[in-house]
């Protein structure tokens, strides 16, 4: 491209040499084009600046090279203005009536938030958009300062009329006439840089932000300049770490390699030369302070290399961890004595490693096992293992190598070193993740008394188990040998009842049977008794209104004291209900018989009522009563065994305790509410067992 103004070619010289950006070219071409002295050609290659001969421009390319300044200056958004000043303005405008002469590019029309072409812009309202004592300003400074061709540039804040406002940045290079020494044209842009300023804004933020973060970073933070040694920055835990340190004051000598010890620099040298290669690495070392003593880092170096891949800076993350080291090199000391503190105890204490040996023995294992500690240290745990225990311990110990940390029982047999068995207790804490410990405690105790406790306590519950058998057949003798001669001797009074030569005889003979009455009940109590006390729950579907109808059939024919009960039922059962029906007709029994037995003489109409409603859950069974009643400091009692309410010795004691055990076998529950000479109320609450069949 040629250039024909020489005062043109004079900046482009000033501000760029003799080079010129590839990107200005069509701007340039199109400003050449108002000129026509000796041209000079920029080479697109690499924009040097060459003079050459005159070159005449089609009208065409002209159109072509406007179309190409008007699309860089948008994508640029950066517009062109120029003026002339009155004096200097040339004969051929001053016949056209112009005062000066203006040029504003379209885009300088945008940036000011107006349609190019809408109407004229004049120097007049263009400046005051921006400042308006900005011409002025810039006059008075450039005549201060000589009469030189001058650059300036302002920013400013304009507020278009939609409201918004635009961050501009306006240049401008005055020329001054070389005769008169005045002014005579300003030639600037004026480009919109508002994205520019908010990025730089967030950016900004974003820096204070991080800044914010890393200083309050526990870690120590610092970031490093590796080619111009220079700290970009380091945090308050960074500057704490350092203060006692020659590198804080920064002496000529203390450079960061120079204050790590001795042992440590190896180490710091092939770790530079890791992070010369874009490696980030983690390492622990010493560094040397001002009294003498080391500080031990841990840190983590991230470095970052630049585009020709040399390293640029350095991040470094580092805490203290001088009291971790101190605790680590007395390690073993620590750890003797803390097996001194915690194995000084009376168990003999084991402890194994992975792989199950023995690595601490306690003293005191020769009073158990009679083996000294040095014996059987270094050795297998299974090698002092009773034979027959071995698959039972090897088990349990694979369960806690698994990662059950818990404390852990186990009983089994050692073999001492006479070869006996000696049965001990163990309890075992799985500590291979501690340091300290580094393994399995086993803390072993002498459990042969217990054992030979144990044996004697099953053999005690064999006998018991005997003495049971035993009963239930005294309960079977009760049943059959006992109870058939009394149902005999009721058969013989009925036959006896029936002839009329024994009306004299009357008396003796209702006395005769009501004993044996008396006697029979108490001998079924006595098998009800068994059945609630050993026998096994047998859940099966139940109808409880049958077991109602059948209980209540039974005792129909009951005598009462006074005068005839009246039985009343309200039953809901549209539920599958599962239950023992032994154990309901056990309640179910005892409870009417009782009702019907103490109801009241005083009474005209004695009643019992049996509510039943049954659900998916549970069911309730309520016996309501007029009799007699009870008092509130016996209701506490009536269910203990042959507690009887009434002196008149009527029934055995033993039903409401029946109750009682049939309700609990049940696992349900029972309460009474009574008054006495006001009735009696049970309510009982069954759970539904049809949940329990699997």
């Amino acid at each position: 491209m040629s250039i024909n103004n020489k005062n043109l070619l004079h900046q482009l010289k000033e501000h760029f040499g003799s080079s010129v950006p590839i990107e200005l070219l069509p701007f340039l071409a199109t400003i050449n084009e108002k000129y026509n002295q000796s041209e000079i050609q920029v080479t697109p290659s690499h924009g040097a600046l060459v003079k050459v001969k005159n070159k005449t421009k089609t009208a065409a390319d002209c159109a072509r090279l406007k179309v190409h300044h008007a699309l860089i200056q948008q994508t640029a958004k950066t517009g062109s203005w120029e003026f002339d000043f009155p004096e200097h303005t040339t004969t051929a405008h001053k016949k056209t009536g112009d005062a000066h002469v203006y040029y504003f590019s379209d885009e300088v029309y945008r940036i000011l938030g107006l349609e190019p072409g809408s109407f004229e812009l004049s120097k007049d309202f263009f400046f005051p958009q921006l400042n308006p004592y900005d011409l002025s300003i810039i006059l008075e400074s450039a005549s201060e300062e000589g009469h030189d061709n001058k650059r300036y540039e302002e920013e400013h804040t304009l507020r278009l009329k939609d409201g918004t406002e635009r961050v501009v940045l306006k240049k401008s290079d005055i020329f001054f006439d070389k005769n008169s020494l005045s002014p005579s044209r300003i030639i600037g842009t004026l480009q919109d840089i508002t994205e520019i300023k908010t990025l730089e804004h967030a950016l900004h933020s974003v820096k204070k932000e991080k800044e914010a973060i890393l200083q309050n970073l526990f870690n120590a933070y610092l970031s490093y300049d590796v080619i111009n040694d220079k700290v970009l920055f380091s945090n308050v835990a960074f500057k704490k770490l350092f203060e006692d340190t020659p590198l804080q004051n920064r002496s000529s000598e203390a450079s960061f390699l120079s204050i790590i010890s001795e042992e440590d620099k190896t180490g710091a040298y092939s770790l530079l030369r890791n992070l010369a290669k874009g490696i980030t690495a983690c390492h622990n070392f010493r560094i040397r302070l001002n009294d003498g003593g080391y500080r031990w880092l841990e840190s983590r170096l991230v470095p970052t290399l630049g585009t020709d891949g040399r390293l640029v800076r350095i991040e470094l993350i580092a805490n203290d961890i001088t009291a971790y080291k101190k605790a680590d090199t007395s390690a073993n000391e620590i750890r003797t004595d803390l097996q001194k503190q915690l194995f000084g105890v009376g168990e003999v204490v084991l402890l194994l490693n992975d792989k199950l040996e023995l690595t601490y023995v306690s003293e005191n294992v020769s009073r158990l096992l009679g083996y000294m500690p040095e014996d059987i240290t270094g050795t297998a745990l299974t090698d002092i293992v009773y034979p027959a225990d071995l698959e039972q311990v090897a088990g349990f110990y694979d369960n806690i190598l698994a990662g059950n940390k818990d404390a852990n029982r186990i009983a089994f047999r050692f073999t001492s070193k006479g070869g006996d068995e000696v049965w001990c207790e163990c309890v075992v804490h799985n500590m291979a993740g501690n340091s300290l410990i580094g393994g399995i405690i086993t803390r072993v105790r002498d459990a042969t008394f217990f054992k030979e406790q144990e044996t004697q306590l099953i053999s005690t519950l064999d006998d018991l188990k005997k003495v049971n058998a035993n009963l239930e057949d005294f309960v079977s003798v009760v049943s059959h040998d006992l109870r058939a001669p009394l149902l005999s001797m009721k058969g013989i009074l009925d036959l006896i009842e029936l002839k009329d030569d024994n009306v004299h005889l009357a008396d003796e003979m209702e006395y005769l049977r009501g004993s044996v009455n008396k006697l029979d009940s108490f001998i079924i109590d006595l098998l009800d008794y068994s059945r609630c006390t050993r026998s096994e729950l047998k859940p099966q579907s139940v109808c409880l209104e049958e077991i109602l109808d059948d209980t209540t059939n039974y005792l129909k024919f009951m005598n009462p004291q006074h005068m005839p009960v009246e039985f009343k039922k309200f039953v809901k059962n549209g539920v599958l209900f599962y239950s023992d029906p032994k154990m309901l007709n056990i309640i179910l029994n005892n409870l009417i018989s009782n009702a019907i037995r103490y109801s009241s003489p005083t009474t005209d109409h004695p009643y019992v009522e049996v509510r039943i409603n049954a659900t998916d859950e549970n069911a309730k069974i309520e016996v309501i009563d007029n009799g007699i009643g009870i008092a509130k400091e016996d209701q506490d009692k009536v269910f203990d065994m042959f507690y009887r309410v009434s002196a008149d010795n009527n029934g055995t004691g033993i039903g409401l305790h029946l109750v009682k055990l049939a309700v609990e076998k049940l696992a349900g529950e029972i309460t009474i509410e009574s008054e006495h000479n006001a009735g009696t109320k049970f309510s009982i609450l069954i759970p539904n067992m049809l949940h329990n069949q699997n």
